[in-house]
């Protein structure tokens, strides 16, 4: 679990996260990218990612890293970062000022490691336990290329822990995907035959989750 805490760049006090952040807001990514990657991926159309990359690499000045892991340590605890676009909301009458411009993804499950393992120590939710959001302003009404993401300001950033009630729904979402599997990986015995099942999970059970 303490496994980022091996890279320095990876480990803060909360203080210092919340001091770092709090100087972004405001600024266009390109203004705060002190990584350069803007001018590391020109020319491209498009960079996956580019903005939690900034948050990482530039704002929080921590070292590349794609490991499964959690990002960071703040004050002990493993935490992910995720950074989202928001745009202003689509409804007029939206009691809100922004809203997320498109659904998040936080983790992906995967099946070999699902089916031995439990809730409260998956991969699942170690990534849900903790996380750190930071929102920018996808200020365009259409899919920009990578050129234009420069002039997305920061927006602001929440320490986000579920409530006891949501962790009930999501353990009940994933015991639900898990013993799917589990049956299939009990009355399958091939690979070949195993993958062949594998696409019922969604018409099957998205009614129940």
């Amino acid at each position: 679990d303490m496994a980022s805490a091996t890279d320095p760049s990876r480990v803060f006090t909360r203080q210092k996260v919340e001091e770092l952040l709090q100087a972004s807001i405001g600024k266009t990514l390109f203004e705060v990218d002190k990584a350069k990657l803007f001018l590391h991926h020109e020319g491209r159309d498009k960079m996956k990612g580019i903005a939690g990359d900034i948050v990482e690499m530039s704002i929080l000045g921590c070292n590349k890293d794609s490991k499964q892991e959690p990002d960071i340590l703040v004050d002990g605890v493993s935490t992910e970062i995720k950074t989202t676009g928001m745009i202003k909301p689509k409804k007029a009458d939206s009691q809100y000022l922004y809203e997320c411009k498109e659904p998040v993804s936080i983790t992906a499950v995967s099946i070999p490691v699902i089916v031995n393992e439990e809730f409260e120590t998956s991969n699942f939710w170690h990534k849900l336990a903790h996380m750190l959001w930071v929102y920018y302003w996808y200020n365009s009404p259409v899919t920009v290329t990578l050129s234009e993401y420069k002039d997305f300001p920061i927006l602001g950033f929440q320490f986000y822990e579920f409530s006891a009630e949501d962790k009930l729904l999501l353990r009940q979402d994933w015991l639900l995907v898990r013993d799917f599997l589990i049956v299939i990986h009990r009355d399958y015995r091939t690979q070949e035959e195993r993958e062949a099942q594998y696409p019922r999970l969604s018409h099957e059970l998205r009614s129940q989750l």
